[in-house]
């Protein structure tokens, strides 16, 4: 389709290992484009919330955003001895180990990246209960709450900040800090992830779990196309969510993560008949959380984590040269230094952002 949108796909938490293990071809875009590593070294953590606003704003926020209160870190030698504590007792009564021993500090793992959101744009921002909890255990609920209200893409006048601004017209779908988080849908899910944050969740709590939020996320999906059939967009900017809330919880599990991913994959093939330029983007990658006991033997949970991760994930179907053609032809200086890391194989996550600034039909000419 020559004439279609700009289609920009955020998959938080897509990782380039599992597109690569799971031959996700639409992902990789390998008919006629380009795929590899984001590079987020530039950032101190990589958490969501600081992450997408920077892609938007083509520029690194980490200064802005980053607060103290995310400087936690697991004690892997308290762990390993209530581990060992454990199975001394429990030996034998064929219970899970695990389950019953990383509790306190996998909770205290998981207050570091599954983190309340803002539910409202603006001034106006709704905690869930959750979030009110976690705010009191970090001891400093105040500057929780100015944090995120900083976090916040304010909707009338941030949009002028990011690369949204160069097209006309545009939409968004579930996007975070612009759609805010859908506050229906998502007071639901973190409901739901609140009760799997203590570690005790059964298989099937696990299962629900996964169902709901494929179940968000398909309505999204639905939006989508609904929206892509009735309206003319020169960018459409959609979020999905499944790689990272499914992944934090069963990132250890081949199975579910194969059918994450191969579901992601078809969404990108059949979007094939409505975006002329297609950006695949995530945030950041994830990794299987596993803890070394001593003398070397690991324990690998089925958990997954990204805090200390160095890189996310690109795709896009267009070749370098189609790219550098692009630049030339509309002559925007500010996406030289970007198009040279992505010649050279590592560009930054911010990057991106500026590479489908060239693609803004309301971009500034230079002069």
């Amino acid at each position: 389709m020559d004439d279609g949108p700009v289609l920009v796909l955020c998959m938080d938490a897509l990782t380039k290992d599992l597109v690569e293990k799971y031959n996700c071809k639409n992902l990789m875009q390998k008919n006629n484009g380009i795929y590899g590593n984001t590079d987020i070294s530039d950032f101190e953590i990589a958490l969501s919330n600081i992450l997408w606003p920077s892609f938007l704003e083509m520029k690194n926020k980490d200064n802005e955003l980053v607060p103290t209160i995310y400087h936690l870190k697991i004690d892997p030698e308290t762990v390993l001895e209530e581990i060992s504590k454990r199975e001394k007792t429990e030996k034998g009564k064929g219970t899970s180990i695990l389950k019953k021993t990383l509790t306190p500090k996998l909770l205290h793992f998981l207050e570091r990246f599954i983190i309340p959101i803002p539910f409202r744009i603006g001034r106006e921002i709704e905690f869930s209960a959750y979030g009110k909890r976690v705010g009191k255990i970090l001891g400093d609920y105040g500057d929780y709450r100015k944090y995120f209200k900083q976090t916040i893409v304010d909707y009338q006048t941030g949009i002028n900040k990011t690369f949204l601004r160069y097209f006309s017209p545009f939409i968004h779908i579930d996007f975070p800090t612009l759609d805010s988080y859908r506050i229906k849908k998502h007071r639901s899910l973190r409901r739901a992830t609140s009760k799997l944050i203590n570690m005790n969740a059964t298989r099937k709590e696990i299962t629900d779990f996964n169902r709901f939020v494929w179940k968000l996320n398909i309505e999204n999906e639905l939006e989508l196309f609904d929206k892509l059939k009735k309206d003319k967009y020169k960018l459409v900017l959609y979020f999905n969510s499944c790689a990272d809330y499914i992944g934090h919880h069963n990132f250890g599990s081949d199975e579910i993560m194969k059918k994450v991913y191969t579901e992601l994959d078809a969404l990108v093939e059949r979007l094939d008949d409505y975006g002329d330029t297609v950006f695949i983007v995530s945030d950041h990658g994830m990794y299987q959380v596993i803890i070394e006991r001593e003398g070397g033997q690991e324990i690998k949970t089925r958990y997954g984590n990204h805090l200390d991760l160095t890189t996310g994930f690109y795709g896009l179907n267009r070749n370098l040269g189609e790219i550098r053609e692009m630049y030339e032809r509309v002559n925007y200086p500010s996406a030289l230094d970007p198009l040279r890391r992505l010649e050279e194989g590592s560009p930054k996550l911010t990057d991106i952002g500026h590479i489908v600034s060239l693609y803004g039909n309301r971009l500034p000419k230079s002069k």
